[in-house]
C-alpha cells in the first residue's frame, strides 16, 4: 500500500500541470456542451473531440516532461561509452580519439541543468579519470620518487607518461609519448627548475629532461585545451627518433633548441 502511495504521489508531482489542464478542458467542454445542445455546435463540440484533445495534450505534456529524462539517459551512456573508449585507446590509437572525448566531457559541463545529479557526480568522475594530468598508476608514484631523490628535485617536476606504441608505428618513431601539464604548474615553476619526463619503452625506463624556462617557452607552441578542474592544459606530445632527436609530433617541432636531452 505504501509503494502505491509513494507511486501516487510521484505521478500528481510529475503531471499535476496536466492534471489541472486536462480538468480544465472537461470543465470548459461540459459547459460549451451543456449550451449548444440541439444546436450545429453540438457536432463540433463531440465527445470524440474531445477525447482526441484530451489525449493529443497529454501526449504532448509528456514528451516535454520526459525529454530531460532522455536527455539524462543519453548523456550518462555517453559517458560509459567514453570510458570504455578511453580504456580501449589508454596507451594506443591515435590522440585524436582521447581529445575528442574531452570535448564531449567540455559540452556536458556546461550544462547547468544536472547540477546535484548522479550525472555531473559520473561526469566529474570520468573526467577526472581520463585527464591526462599528474598521471597516478600502480608503480608510477614510486617511479618518479626514484627519479625526484636521485636527481634532488621535488617530485611534482617528475612527469610520467605511457609510451602510445601506434603512435610511435605510424610515425615511424622509437617511441611517443603525451604530456599533460597545468597552467597552475606553469605558473609556478622557476626558470632553472629541471623537469624530468619518463615512459616505459620494452619494459625499460626512458628519461629525459629540459629546464622550467625552455619548457615554458615551448608551451606557447604547443595544443591547449580547457579543463574545468584544471582551468588551461598544455599538451605535449613528445617522442624520439632513431638518431636520438626530441620533437614534438603534432606540431612538427624539433627539440634540440629547447633543451631536452637524455638522462643517464
Amino acid at each position: 500500500m505504501k509503494i502505491v502511495v509513494e507511486s501516487l504521489k510521484e505521478f500528481i508531482q510529475r503531471y499535476w500541470g496536466l492534471i489541472i489542464c486536462e480538468i480544465l478542458i472537461v470543465i470548459i467542454y461540459v459547459c460549451f456542451y451543456t449550451c449548444s445542445r440541439d444546436s450545429n455546435f453540438e457536432i463540433i463540440i463531440s465527445p470524440e473531440i474531445l477525447a482526441t484533445l484530451l489525449v493529443g495534450i497529454a501526449a504532448i505534456y509528456s514528451w516535454f516532461v520526459n525529454r530531460y529524462d532522455r536527455e539524462y539517459e543519453k548523456n550518462l551512456q555517453m559517458l560509459k561509452d567514453i570510458d570504455e573508449i578511453n580504456a580501449y585507446y589508454d596507451g594506443k590509437g591515435v590522440y585524436s580519439v582521447k581529445e575528442a572525448c574531452f570535448e564531449h566531457i567540455n559540452k556536458l559541463e556546461k550544462n547547468t541543468a544536472y547540477e546535484d545529479t548522479f550525472l555531473k557526480t559520473y561526469l566529474n568522475y570520468i573526467s577526472e579519470k581520463i585527464e591526462n594530468v599528474d598521471v597516478k598508476l600502480p608503480g608510477v608514484e614510486e617511479l618518479k620518487r626514484k627519479y625526484a631523490i636521485h636527481n634532488q628535485i621535488d617530485s611534482k617536476y617528475v612527469k610520467y607518461s605511457k609510451n602510445y606504441v601506434e603512435i610511435a608505428e605510424n610515425n615511424g618513431v622509437s617511441w611517443a609519448t603525451w604530456y599533460s601539464l597545468s597552467e597552475t604548474f606553469f605558473k609556478e615553476i622557476k626558470d632553472e627548475q629541471r623537469v624530468i619526463f619518463l615512459t616505459i619503452v620494452d619494459q625499460k625506463e626512458v628519461a629525459f629532461e629540459t629546464t622550467g624556462k625552455k619548457l615554458c617557452e615551448l608551451k606557447e607552441k604547443v595544443k591547449t585545451r580547457n579543463s574545468k578542474r584544471y582551468n588551461k592544459v598544455y599538451d605535449f606530445y613528445i617522442a624520439k627518433n632513431e638518431k636520438g632527436c626530441y620533437f614534438e609530433i603534432e606540431k612538427k617541432l624539433e627539440l634540440e633548441k629547447y633543451n631536452f636531452k637524455d638522462i643517464n
